[in-house]
């Protein structure tokens, strides 16, 4: 287990490891506190996402995805990293659009995954 930088009380998580804040969360730490968690997974992709460090993004979903098939955002992540990707990732992104939408609770991410997927197999099938 990890606390923001700002944790102070009890005074037993002083002793715990420090990992940043809301602003500056050191996400690599937070994933190596707890490897085989989903959700640090896909934060770390979404954090590289925004550092535009795009394959290493893709990595970070994807092993989201294996940790928890079952995980709706980090495939949605998943799927929309590997359409950036370009043509040659895009019948993998379609299979995973489509484990999506079987999973996923969202309403609204359904609705455009819904409205994306028939210009996405058409592409492919140019």
């Amino acid at each position: 287990m990890g606390v923001d930088n700002y944790s102070n009380w009890p005074l037993s998580v002083q002793e715990l490891p420090h990992v940043g804040g809301l602003e500056d969360a050191n996400v690599e730490r937070i994933v190596a506190l707890k490897p085989d968690h989903q959700v640090s997974w896909e934060k770390m992709g979404t954090a590289l996402r925004d550092l535009m460090r795009y394959d290493e993004a893709l990595e970070a979903y994807q092993k989201a995805v294996e940790l928890d098939p079952s995980w709706g955002s980090a495939r949605l992540a998943y799927a929309d990293m590997l359409v950036r990707q370009g043509p040659e990732q895009l019948q993998r992104a379609i299979a995973e659009y489509e484990a999506f939408l079987i999973v996923s609770q969202s309403e609204g991410e359904v609705r455009r995954v819904r409205s994306d997927l028939p210009r996405l197999k058409k592409k492919l099938a140019n």
